[in-house]
């Protein structure tokens, strides 16, 4: 049996709001419409606040992207530095220092040195500040600086990560701030369309299933066909067989 697709989507609740307020204003001027007037002018004074917001949050959500690329490709990079300071230090350690002792300026041992494969943002901010400020307390120590790579050449790298984490941290902000402002106005949305789909299934209420779908389709609802069963007549094209 025919069984109705649920407006799951933001943009299937304003694709059902749209279609339904065209067809009650078709239905109007006969004195025909299926939803009550009340129900029409709070959707009509709803819908174009819902457009807005939902269109405003993929604007958000769109704009950060860019910066979430750029702190990815700058995480990556100061990953690659910070792995490299740590192998160039164990290797100039066992060479030339002799010095047992000479991971603990910088918070660990040498078995826990971090590696290449740093994926989080905060095991990158953790590493990157134990080099600058472990390097320093070394060198205070009476340490011979670190060459290849020098602090002073990986400072710029760590502080470009930190900037682009910051810009992205922002726009996170700004998208939470539009996913609040849809969030909030979504179950008057829902409540709306179950009000509209409840009027027309009582004003529908004693016609055959098959003409009360041909008719709520003219209002926005959609419905799915299980495989091999017979389709209404006149169909349209989104109700298509569920695969």
């Amino acid at each position: 049996m025919p069984y109705r697709i649920k407006n799951n989507t933001d943009k299937a609740r304003a694709g059902f709001m749209e279609r339904c307020l065209m067809q009650y204003d078709n239905d109007a001027h006969d004195n025909t419409p299926l939803i009550h007037e009340a129900t029409a002018s709070a959707m009509k004074a709803i819908l174009p606040q819902w457009i807005e917001l939902v269109q405003q949050r993929g604007k958000v959500a769109a704009d950060r992207l860019p910066a979430v690329t750029a702190k990815d490709q700058a995480r990556t990079e100061c990953s690659m530095w910070i792995s490299h300071f740590f192998q160039v230090l164990q290797m100039w350690n066992k060479r030339e220092l002799h010095d047992e002792g000479i991971f603990k300026f910088y918070s660990t041992e040498i078995q826990t040195k971090p590696s290449i494969t740093l994926k989080s943002d905060d095991e990158v901010l953790l590493w990157g500040a134990r080099i600058l400020e472990g390097e320093k307390k070394r060198v205070d120590s009476g340490g011979v600086p670190m060459q290849n790579p020098t602090t002073e050449a990986f400072e710029p790298v760590y502080l470009l990560f930190r900037r682009q984490l910051q810009q992205v941290q922002k726009k996170k902000v700004d998208l939470d701030q539009a996913e609040e402002a849809v969030n909030k106005l979504r179950p008057q949305v829902d409540q709306l369309i179950t009000d509209a789909i409840a009027e027309m299934d009582y004003l529908l209420r004693r016609e055959s299933a098959a003409s009360q779908r041909r008719k709520m389709r003219r209002y926005g609802v959609r419905y799915s066909f299980s495989p091999g069963e017979p389709p209404d007549e006149e169909q349209p094209l989104e109700d298509a067989p569920v695969q």
